[in-house]
This record gives C-alpha cells, sequence and structure tokens, in this order.
C-alpha cells in the first residue's frame, strides 16, 4: 500500500503518546532549536536535505511525466493493486522508468558540483 493512500490526518502511535502532543512538540522545537545552534550539525543537515532533493526530484519529474502525458490523468486503480495488473513489469520494477531516473540523477547530481 502506497503513503499515498494514508489520510491526511491518520496520526500513528508513537512511544511519545502519554505524556501528550504538547509536551512531544515542545521536547522536539527544544531539541531542533538546540541542534541548528550548533554549525556542524546545521551544515551537515543542509548538504543531506540537498542530497534527499537530488535523490527524489527526478522521481517526482518521473511519476508526473507518466501521469500527466503518457496516462492522460486516467489510472485503472484496481489494477494498481493486482499482481497481473496491467502496471505490473519485469519482477515487478519498469526497466525503462529506472533507467530513465538512474541517468537523470546522474545528470542532477553532476551538475551540482
Amino acid at each position: 500500500m502506497s503513503s499515498i493512500s494514508i489520510p491526511a490526518g491518520y496520526r500513528s502511535p508513537t512511544c511519545f503518546e502519554r505524556i501528550g502532543r504538547f509536551w512531544t512538540t515542545l521536547i522536539a522545537s527544544v531539541a531542533g532549536v538546540a541542534l541548528s545552534a550548533v554549525p556542524d550539525v546545521l551544515n551537515s543537515y543542509l548538504n543531506y536535505v540537498s542530497m534527499l532533493g537530488n535523490f527524489f526530484s527526478p522521481i517526482a519529474g518521473v511519476l508526473v511525466f507518466d501521469y500527466l502525458l503518457l496516462k492522460r490523468t486516467r489510472l485503472d486503480v484496481p489494477s494498481l493493486f493486482r499482481l497481473d495488473g496491467r502496471y505490473r513489469y519485469w519482477g515487478g520494477f519498469n526497466l525503462v522508468a529506472w533507467r530513465g531516473r538512474l541517468s537523470d540523477s546522474c545528470f542532477t547530481c553532476s551538475s551540482c558540483r
């Protein structure tokens, strides 16, 4: 099941449920502010976020292109969940999409330097 199908208001149980939402938010906020005061942590985080952007941007581009231009916003939803559905590929992977995704990642990562 994809994460897109999880309702926006869904709240997963956490280990902080006993102390409540307010105290959990306060603890996370104080920890975030404290960590941002250390320059090495902040710089490492910015590098990490940049790497995430380089990795997920090509995937988002492939998904948008596929949905808007190839499928023309029409999906066969029941077929998404069937093993023999029309969206099934070789071993569960669309090799053409992976090739495009990897080549785009190489281009994106090489242009960042």
